[in-house]
C-alpha cells in the first residue's frame, strides 16, 4: 500500500480527526470517500496534485508550461516526470539535476528521475477568466429586480 510523505500524512490526518457533527448527521462526500475501499488511492491522488504544484513551482518557466509530475516512489527515491512532446522530453532529460534539484525543493526526497512523452498535455497553469459582457450583465440585472419585486 502507498505510504505517502509529509503531504499525504497531512491529508490523511486532516480527514480522519474526529467530527464535531453528530453521528446523525451524514459525513461530507469527500470524508466519506477517503474512508471507503478507494480511500487509499484518492489520497494518493490528492498528495500527488499537491506534490505537482509545489514541484513545478520550482521548475524554470520554460521547463514548467511542458513537464508535470508523473509518480514518486519513496522507497527508492525515484520521479516520473511526463513530457508533453518528444523535444520538451530530452530537454528535461538534459537537465536532469536541475529537475531532482527543484524536486528537493519542493519536499521530494529525489534521486532519479525517469522522463516520459505522456499522450496529453499538462494542465494549464492559469485559465484567465473572461469579463462578464454587457448583455450578461444586463440581464442579471434584470432578474435580480424582477426577483426583488416578487
Amino acid at each position: 500500500m502507498y505510504q505517502g510523505g509529509r503531504q499525504a500524512r497531512m491529508l490523511v490526518s486532516m480527514s480522519s480527526t474526529p467530527s464535531s457533527r453528530s453521528p446523525s448527521t451524514p459525513q461530507l462526500a469527500l470524508d466519506a470517500m477517503l474512508t471507503g475501499e478507494t480511500g487509499g488511492i484518492l489520497r494518493h491522488a490528492m498528495w500527488l496534485d499537491a506534490a505537482n504544484r509545489a514541484w513545478r513551482a520550482q521548475l524554470p518557466a520554460d521547463l514548467r508550461g511542458h513537464l508535470r509530475l508523473g509518480n514518486f516512489n519513496h522507497d527508492d527515491g525515484s520521479l516520473s516526470a511526463l513530457a508533453d512532446t518528444p523535444a520538451w522530453a530530452e530537454r528535461a532529460r538534459l537537465a536532469t539535476d536541475l529537475l531532482i534539484n527543484a524536486a528537493r525543493a519542493s519536499g521530494l526526497p529525489a534521486r532519479r528521475i525517469k522522463v516520459r512523452v505522456a499522450r496529453h498535455a499538462p494542465p494549464p497553469l492559469h485559465v484567465a477568466e473572461k469579463p462578464p459582457t454587457a448583455a450578461s450583465v444586463t440581464a442579471v440585472k434584470q432578474i435580480m429586480a424582477m426577483l426583488r419585486q416578487e
